[in-house]
């Protein structure tokens, strides 16, 4: 991969560039469509081209789950499997784990509390910015769980939870249970074969206050450095001619 700038604003940041990528270059800035499944709903691959469209963003979470990585990977990756030869790229299904878990309906994050610096402790949803100061990293840090009440029955059933480890989630399609981490997001794309892959994010719910919002920048911040190791192993293996699984 490779980003050269072309042309630069004198007045703005604005620029205009071209990123060079193993299924060809996309100029910069390009419009993305999605194609959630390997495909861009209601178009095929060559009118993509039609319209000229450069490059478009799949799906890990919805690949994952069906037809799954490993079937993808066997019919030659997500460019043979769609019949599209220009550039893709992929997401981490950090947003999908949250959205799709919680729907929607209401979420319901549950009181725990937070060690802040200075052995403060508070519930986080009461936090300020004044007492939320820096953080203290040897503190676990927060275990989300979304819960949903269900309209018509009144009970609530697990979605979703979220600990430093990863996300454990269950499918929407059949209600299978999964755990996502920053690793395996990243195995799950190099199967893909994507030629743009996305680090392992956690996305922030809302609404949230100032102590919860920082709490889970900073788990994004260290599931990233987890997603480039993770990624750099595998590059390492494959270099060595073992393939990763």
């Amino acid at each position: 991969m490779k980003f050269e700038i072309l042309k630069k604003d004198k007045n703005t940041d604005a620029r205009a560039g071209t990123i060079s990528l193993p299924h060809g270059k996309v100029e910069t800035p390009s419009f993305v469509p999605v194609g959630t499944q390997a495909s861009v709903k209601a178009l095929s691959p060559q009118e993509l081209k039609e319209i000229e469209v450069q490059i478009f963003f799949g799906n890990t979470y919805h690949l994952y789950l069906r037809p799954g990585a490993a079937i993808i990977q066997e019919l030659g990756g997500i460019h043979k499997f769609m019949g599209w030869d220009g550039p893709i790229m992929t997401d981490s299904g950090g947003f999908q784990v949250f959205s799709l878990g919680l729907g929607k309906l209401k979420l319901k994050i549950e009181k725990e509390k937070l060690k802040i610096a200075g052995r403060y402790e508070t519930p986080y949803e009461n936090a300020s910015p004044v007492c939320a100061g820096k953080l203290d990293p040897s503190v676990p840090i927060r275990r989300l769980r979304m819960t949903f009440k269900e309209s018509k029955t009144g009970k609530n059933q697990f979605l979703a939870e979220f600990a430093e480890e990863g996300v454990r989630f269950k499918s929407h399609l059949d209600g299978s249970e999964h755990f996502l981490t920053p690793e395996k997001s990243i195995q799950i794309q190099k199967q893909l074969g994507a030629d743009i892959i996305l680090a392992f994010d956690d996305c922030t719910p809302y609404p949230v206050d100032y102590a919860y919002a920082e709490l889970s920048m900073e788990r994004t911040h260290r599931w990233a450095e987890r997603s480039l190791k993770e990624f750099k192993r595998l590059r390492t293996k494959t270099k060595a001619g073992l393939r990763p699984q």
